[in-house]
């Protein structure tokens, strides 16, 4: 895999579970072991990349425990849009880990109109089906 140190590639995905809504189901206890996993699942695929020199942005590793400890702050796209869009625009891609709720989360779908419309270069990427090792080199080598 090449060198991208020169490169930032923002990493979306899901991260707020709502048991309200129709393909969700539980209750707070589920909203925070999904929540967790999320977490989790972003912290392995950005650790992973970043020991491989990519510099990666995930509004969901960098927010997750300032979430945790303040009560001020919540983990929904209101709340860090702002802040979010701004480093959607100072990266040269952004990475869309389908994690479970991909497809249904709001800040995915807002970061990748985002990313759209500045015409950021996009790519999919479904851990529990793609070999990490070639296909997102492929990815990574054409920025």
């Amino acid at each position: 895999m090449s060198k991208t140190n020169e490169k930032l590639i923002y990493v979306a995905s899901p991260y707020t579970y709502i048991p309200d809504s129709p393909n969700c189901k539980g209750g707070p206890r589920i909203k925070e072991m999904v929540e967790k996993r999320r977490y989790e699942q972003v912290l392995e695929f950005t650790a992973r990349l970043f020991k491989d020199d990519v510099n990666l942005f995930s509004p969901v590793v960098y927010s997750h425990h300032i979430v945790q400890i303040s009560s001020m702050l919540g983990g929904e796209w209101e709340t860090w849009q702002a802040f979010d869009s701004l480093m959607i625009r100072k990266s040269d891609a952004l990475i869309v880990l389908c994690l479970d709720g991909w497809e249904e989360s709001v800040g995915v779908g807002a970061e990748l109109e985002r990313a759209d419309n500045i015409g950021l270069p996009l790519h999919f990427y479904d851990i529990d089906l793609i070999d990490r090792g070639l296909l997102l080199s492929a990815f990574i080598d054409e920025l």
